[in-house]
């Protein structure tokens, strides 16, 4: 990628009255160039559906971390907002084993009101049979989901800070849809880009970036696939499926397939139509 170019002011003297003198065919080229490798990189959907909405002004200007609400990894967010996956760091150890009891015991509870003969069966009637073998696989589907809201939910803001935490950038994220196996099998993934916040060429403020990932967060709460995304984002980086990268890279972003969720199939058809247009 070609280094930015100047958009300061005209030299002292040059112009009729401080107009911005024509670009050089250089400028132009690199300008081109710029947009062209963009486009192959990052996508022409992209581009189309989330166009900069950036100011001239604020295009010009450095990012100044300084003026930044986020972290960038220098205090806890988690620990100063209260809330979110990290927040049990403010904890103490007996709040923190009061809250895992809890939560173990709920759980506990749900198996206890399964049949008695969830887990096991004589019975030669199949009905019965699969009507069981399906309670203990909807139990199984759900045993990693936590049943604290704090956890199973999360915000825009929370979402970039488990982004930082794992990759040490605020990625650009999306959520998309496709169906490359054909019309009746959709598949729904969340997009980690390459381009981050306050890099060259990054087409969001902080404010729009923000918000952008509110959107990305409101739809995986409604999806009730926010705490996979959490699990993902905690987990240490490592290659995944033996080629892919264990970050975002130019040629690669990093997709978090929801329907890889032991939960997806229980997502409605009705809420995904709600959500996308495929």
């Amino acid at each position: 990628r070609l280094p930015a170019l100047s958009a300061g002011p005209p030299p002292a003297g040059g112009g009729d009255g401080g107009d911005a003198p024509e670009p050089s065919l250089l400028q132009k080229f690199s300008k081109a160039f710029n947009k062209e490798m963009r486009m192959m990189f990052y996508g022409k959907r992209e581009e189309m559906w989330s166009r900069d909405t950036r100011t001239d002004e604020e295009k010009r200007e450095r990012f100044d971390r300084s003026k930044s609400t986020l972290s960038w990894g220098e205090w806890d967010y988690f620990a100063e907002a209260g809330g979110g996956a990290a927040s049990s760091s403010s904890e103490s150890d007996e709040e923190w084993e009061a809250r895992e009891a809890e939560e173990a015991r709920k759980k506990a509870e749900i198996l206890k009101n399964a049949p008695a003969r969830l887990f096991e069966s004589n019975s030669k009637d199949s009905v019965m049979e699969g009507m069981l073998s399906s309670q203990v696989q909807y139990v199984a589907d759900w045993s990693d989901v936590p049943l604290d809201e704090k956890e199973r939910f999360l915000s825009g803001r929370e979402l970039a800070e488990l982004c930082f935490d794992k990759y040490e950038k605020y990625h650009d994220m999306a959520v998309i849809n496709f169906k490359p196996f054909g019309p009746d099998k959709l598949q729904v993934a969340l997009n980690i880009y390459v381009v981050a916040l306050g890099e060259f060429g990054f087409r969001y403020s902080e404010e729009q970036y923000l918000e952008k990932l509110d959107s990305v967060a409101t739809i995986l709460n409604a999806l009730d696939q926010a705490w996979y995304v959490k699990q993902f984002l905690n987990e240490e980086r490592r290659v995944r499926k033996g080629f892919l990268p264990s970050r975002p890279r130019e040629a690669f972003c990093v997709s978090v397939a929801l329907n890889e969720s032991p939960t997806w199939k229980y997502v409605t058809k009705e809420t995904l139509d709600a959500w996308f247009i495929y």
